[in-house]
């Protein structure tokens, strides 16, 4: 099964997403992480959660970032 990290959350997303608006995101909704990663980095590994699960909390939050980049661009 393919994880992913918050850090490759915010880069594949689509409306993209800041790492701290996935961190919110996974917080807000209660998804728990299916396992851990090493990065490569020194440290504990990174947490990993299911796609499917991060994809459809996003779908539901995206018309909202959409809606907000509009009217911030408008001002």
């Amino acid at each position: 099964m393919t994880t992913w990290t918050a850090e490759d959350a915010a880069r594949l997303l689509d409306p993209p997403m800041t790492v701290d608006q996935v961190r919110a995101l996974i917080k807000a909704a209660g998804i728990r992480p299916v396992g851990q990663r090493r990065t490569g980095r020194r440290g504990r590994p990174a947490e990993t959660y299911d796609p499917a699960v991060l994809i459809r909390a996003h779908a539901a939050l995206a018309p909202l970032l959409v809606e907000t980049e509009h009217a911030d661009n408008a001002q």
